[in-house]
Parts: structure tokens; C-alpha cells; sequence
């Protein structure tokens, strides 16, 4: 192999793993610090205040040409306290069980993780919510995403593991 091929296999290593880095954010002034894939592109930023959030879009080459759209968000709030907090908890895990066709996945789900299935304007999607309370901090992670047929296993896959690692990096 001369200089210039191992250059090119070089250049494409270091490439590969540079696009499968995780990207870092963080809410309400670094208390709340997580990661997403570099992959996921902000759609939504509001730093600001109570509440504050980021919401993220992900690109399924399934959902081209469709209305749909694969999504995440991070958004915290304020509590004066835990008891405050668990009424928000139950108030959002309520609403999420009013959704059309909601179906609940069994054995994924505990007092603070949710996931489930449901309709939204005609189209099924899975909803993964998960709640944290830190600080006097409310946290609110949720991945959500069409079912569509033309989904490859490759692609979720990697949406899976861009969700816990950004339910895993926003608990430490």
C-alpha cells in the first residue's frame, strides 16, 4: 500500500469516527449537560427562563417525501419541590396514555420511564419519555418516531442508541 492509499484509509478512519461523535448541550446555565449524536440536527433552542429545551430532528430516509418526522426533546422546568414534580410526572404520563391507540410496551416502563406506542394525525408512532428531578429541575427527555415499513433495522438501531445515549448522559 504506498503513502497516498494508507493516506486516503487514514483520512476515512479518522472521518468515520468523527461523524459517529456525540455532540454536547446543556439547560439551564450547564446544570442539565447531555449528549446527542452529532447526526441529530437542532431544530429548537429556548435557553431562557422556565421551562427551557432543545428539540432535535432526525433524518429516516423512510420519511422522505411523508409528513412525518422523527424527534427528540430535552426540556426542564422549575419545581419548588419533589411533590410539585411527581404531579407534573403523572399529569404528562396520564396525557400520554390519552393518545389515540396508545399501547403500552410491556416490561420497559417504571414511576419515571414510559414506552409506548400511539396514533397521531393518522400515523403510528413510539414514544420513549423518561423524567428526572434534580436541583429543584424537572427533566422531560422524549424520543418519538414514525413506524414506518420502509424503516431499515440499521437505522433504528442507531436511533435507539442515539436515545439512551441521551437518556443515560442527561441522569449523570
Amino acid at each position: 500500500m504506498n503513502f497516498l492509499s494508507r493516506f486516503a484509509l487514514l483520512f476515512c478512519l479518522v472521518g468515520a469516527v468523527y461523524a459517529q461523535t456525540a455532540t454536547d448541550y446543556s439547560l439551564n446555565d450547564g446544570a442539565i449537560r447531555f449528549k446527542v449524536p452529532a447526526d441529530w440536527s437542532m431544530i429548537l433552542q429556548k435557553t431562557e427562563g422556565s421551562p427551557q429545551a432543545i428539540a432535535f430532528q432526525m433524518k429516516d430516509p423512510a420519511d422522505q417525501g411523508t409528513d412525518t418526522a422523527t424527534r427528540v426533546t430535552v426540556d426542564t422546568r422549575h419545581f419548588s419541590d419533589a411533590n410539585e414534580f411527581s404531579s407534573f410526572v403523572a399529569s404528562g404520563m396520564a396525557k400520554a396514555k390519552q393518545i389515540n391507540s396508545y399501547t403500552e410496551e410491556v416490561g420497559s416502563n417504571d414511576a419515571t420511564h414510559l414506552r409506548y406506542t400511539g396514533m397521531d394525525a393518522g400515523k403510528r408512532y413510539q414514544y420513549r419519555d423518561m423524567y428526572l428531578f434534580r436541583d429543584s429541575l424537572g427533566i422531560h427527555v422524549r424520543c418519538v418516531r414514525p413506524l414506518l415499513p420502509a424503516t431499515t433495522n440499521a437505522w433504528t438501531k442507531a436511533y435507539e442508541q442515539g436515545c439512551d445515549l441521551l437518556m443515560s448522559s442527561v441522569q449523570q
